[in-house]
């Protein structure tokens, strides 16, 4: 079941980190979110994925790999919370 999982947050965090770097290059214009932070959504979810990745494979870690791959859900929570908080919105 964890490997399942871990699979499951591996490709979504793919689609979703292919999908901001496709946002941050210029090829897709549907992003809702600034180009700083799509660059650091893309950058984040994609190392995270490989890193999960790399230890489903290599490492035959599916715990860590899933813990890893939840966790850039985790902080893209905690960046958002914290724009939501100190941004400025005039």
């Amino acid at each position: 079941m964890v490997k399942i999982l871990a699979w499951i947050f591996i490709f979504f965090n793919i689609y979703m980190g292919g999908n901001f770097f496709l946002n941050a290059i210029g090829i897709l214009q549907d992003s809702k979110y600034s180009v700083g932070a799509t660059r650091l959504y893309a950058v984040l979810l994609l190392a995270m994925a490989g890193a999960s990745v790399y230890l489903m494979v290599a490492k035959s870690n599916a715990k860590m790999a899933l813990w890893i791959g939840a966790g850039a859900w985790v902080l893209i929570f905690f960046i958002l919370l914290a724009n939501m908080i100190f941004g400025k919105y005039n």
